[in-house]
């Protein structure tokens, strides 16, 4: 025998009760980790949330720390291998600087060897380029290539080389200077004996104008009033017959044959010296540049 039940049929409210019990329970096992701790729970849940907070605070500060740690040591090894290659460059321009002065000293030992010649102008065009060498060594290597040059051409250009090279090594007196002429050929009341193309200069003090002396005449002054000191700038001059006092000549040819020449306080500034042959005049000139600034002198001598 068959029972047919109605799939319809509503359950019983005991029945509705039992179910609605079991699914608030389910839900209440479901979401209880979600909710938040009480009592003693509550503190200990409280105190591993602080916990890994404060963690996660000491991992950032640490990685702070390393990271400026990291970036003070990089900085201060740049600095230290600025520093080093700072000295390490000082050190290497002084021994080169010392090389340079033994190899013109070693030259000046043996002047008439074509050998030494060689290695004395190459010597002197480095310094020129870089660090210069010192007064007494060059004035000591031109004296040696000087006596040497009446029986060695070449150590004659050797030593005119020395003589152009001192003279790099001089400045020009800090005066008020004012421009003489711009003109190639001035007139005798602007100057007496202008070197040709030059650039002629004055202060505006004024002395007592020195007989046979190439001086200048300033505007306002009486005729026998000459410009105290006088400066000549750039193209060249034939110094054979010259009287000159008080005179600078700057970035010049200078050419001497040997004549009669008289050289009062005369200072030459980076000036290049054609002396065709190594005359007793002309060595004696050469001489005087080398060693002194100003010159004063007067040839022939006696």
């Amino acid at each position: 025998m068959h029972c047919l039940v109605d799939e319809k049929m509503p359950l019983a409210p005991e029945n509705q009760s039992w179910i609605n019990t079991q699914i608030d329970n389910a839900i209440a096992k479901a979401i209880a980790p979600l909710r938040p701790p009480s009592g003693w729970k509550k503190a200990l849940y409280t105190l591993r949330e602080w916990g890994v907070l404060g963690v996660t605070v000491t991992i950032i500060l640490t990685l702070a720390i390393f990271a400026a740690t990291q970036w003070n040591a990089a900085n201060k090894r740049l600095a230290e291998e600025a520093t080093f290659q700072t000295k390490t460059g000082d050190r290497l321009d002084k021994i080169e600087e010392s090389l340079r002065i033994l190899r013109v000293s070693n030259s000046a030992l043996t002047p008439n060897s074509p050998t030494s010649q060689t290695v004395a102008k190459l010597a002197i065009a480095e310094a020129k380029k870089s660090v210069a060498l010192p007064t007494p060594v060059v004035e000591q290597a031109g004296k040696s290539f000087t006596d040497a040059a009446p029986n060695n051409p070449g150590a004659w250009n050797v030593a005119l080389d020395f003589v152009s090279y001192r003279s790099a090594l001089n400045l020009p007196p800090q005066r008020r200077w004012m421009v003489l002429s711009k003109s190639p050929n001035p007139t005798p009341e602007e100057i007496k004996g202008k070197p040709g193309d030059a650039t002629a200069y004055v202060t505006d003090e004024a002395i007592p104008c020195t007989p046979g002396a190439t001086q200048a005449h300033l505007t306002g002054q009486p005729p026998d009033m000459c410009a105290a000191y006088l400066r000549f700038v750039g193209g060249s001059v034939v110094m054979d017959g010259g009287y000159y006092v008080n005179t600078i000549f700057e970035n010049m040819r200078i050419t001497y044959r040997g004549g009669p020449l008289r050289l009062e306080n005369v200072t030459f500034v980076n000036c290049t010296f054609d002396f065709p042959q190594p005359t007793p005049e002309t060595r004696r000139v050469a001489l005087a540049v080398l060693e002194s600034t100003p010159v004063t002198l007067a040839t022939p001598k006696g």
